[in-house]
């Protein structure tokens, strides 16, 4: 894959001076954006040491990051680099703070994606933002560092209300104001005529709904039109911050067309796959990739068993491609086409698998624990509950169904 980016960044039409940064390697394949705070030098110190002291961090560790990303271990290697060159420039802020005393309580934001062999990671601080524009939809992978969104993720203020509070862009996490910090990351595959965008608040402010920004970003314009067009927008609109924008445009080339297409071809299935499951199918895209990222693919052979009656069983498969039957006393009692699913029920517990599974041709099944849907959970909290609730209701329902059909064998009984 080939990556084509631009970026541009501005002083506001209201600011004194310009505390934003950005940073453009496509060598280092790094790409960031930071909105500095703490006054007009503070800010503008903060973000440059930030987007530096990544840089120079992961040019340190280039070279274990040349092999190819084979396994989940190689992927979440690439995510603990750059988490650990924004903690690295975390410090140096701080630091930087605690030398000059004038400077006391500088921070920025960062948010930042590195990209290697058609695998992206955003590394995320603050209220700057990280969105994906796929198929003309726009999707915005970062979440709001903001005291405002904590309110919203727990149901004090509603979205609404969010986007005309006064305080909407006081921050909950900013690089720099400590020593250390929680930092998001996400790992995501990217796809062929993808863009990604990074933005600082000053740009997404003046943006009254995310469809002018979808279809800003879905225009057939290069990555450098597409910066000059939003910064002039911004300007345009009185952006009452500074103002700043990189787009990211994926595309193949001849060489790579055919393995390109290859990726494209299997990522989208997973996606889809999870997507029109009902346990997923109310959940953001993020968090659908971060499932993604947390299965695994397994390959049957035809008659290979799934799993047997009896077995314990932590693990939801989604058949990819192929086909498997349910079998129970030696008796195929169904067959499960692709897109369905089989073992929901051992999510919530250990008992027995009540039928034996076993492929009915050569079948590619995608496999969830029930550790990795927690540990997403736990990670996305309104999220797993979302996803539970819609547990809960699939399994109300097939109650409210098993009840029915005994209430009804019991009253043709009584009739006879």
């Amino acid at each position: 894959m080939k990556v084509h980016s631009a970026g541009k960044t501005e002083k506001g039409p209201i600011r004194e001076a310009n505390e934003d940064a950005i940073l453009i390697d496509e060598q280092l394949g790094l790409y960031i954006v930071c909105d500095g705070m703490g006054g007009v030098t503070g800010g503008a110190r903060a973000s440059k040491i930030a987007t530096k002291a990544v840089q120079k961090c992961i040019e340190e560790l280039q070279s274990s990051l040349e092999h190819p990303l084979t396994s989940h271990t190689d992927r979440q290697h690439l995510a603990n680099v750059l988490r650990g060159a924004i903690l690295f420039a975390c410090s140096k802020i701080y630091q930087e703070s605690i030398d000059h005393p004038e400077l006391a309580g500088m921070g920025t934001t960062l948010t930042a994606v590195l990209i290697r062999d058609g695998v992206a990671v955003m590394g995320h601080v603050g209220d700057s933002r990280l969105y994906l524009v796929r198929d003309s939809t726009l999707h915005q992978l970062s979440s709001d560092h903001t005291v405002v969104q904590e309110m919203v993720l727990q149901g004090v203020l509603t979205p609404e209300e969010a986007l005309f509070s006064p305080h909407r862009h006081v921050l909950s996490r900013a690089l720099g104001v400590s020593e250390a910090i929680q930092v998001d990351t996400l790992i995501f595959d990217l796809l062929l005529d993808d863009r990604l965008v990074l933005v600082s608040d000053g740009v997404f402010d003046v943006f009254s709904t995310q469809s002018e920004l979808a279809s800003l970003f879905s225009a057939k314009k290069s990555p450098a039109e597409l910066s000059l067009h939003c910064i002039q927008k911004s300007l345009d609109a009185q952006s009452e911050d500074n103002v700043s924008v990189i787009v990211l445009h994926i595309e193949t080339s001849e060489e790579q067309h055919e393995s390109d297409q290859a990726h494209h071809g299997e990522v989208s299935l997973k996606l889809d796959r999870l997507q029109k499951m009902y346990l997923f199918q109310d959940l953001d895209l993020p968090i659908v990739v971060r499932l993604v990222e947390r299965s695994m693919v397994r390959t049957l052979s035809e008659g290979e068993k799934l799993f047997q009656e009896g077995d314990a069983g932590n693990t939801l498969y989604i058949i990819l491609r192929g086909k498997l039957e349910v079998v129970y006393s030696e008796k195929v009692i169904a067959t499960l086409e692709e897109g369905n699913h089989v073992g929901e029920m051992s999510l919530l517990g250990d008992s027995p698998r009540t039928a034996t599974v076993q492929a009915h041709s050569n079948t590619t099944v995608l496999e969830l624990s029930r550790d990795e849907l927690l540990a997403v959970a736990r990670e996305e909290p309104h999220s797993g509950v979302d996803l539970f609730y819609a547990l809960s209701r699939e399994l109300s329902s097939r109650l409210r169904t098993a009840n029915e059909k005994i209430d009804h064998l019991g009253s043709s009984t009584s009739q006879s």
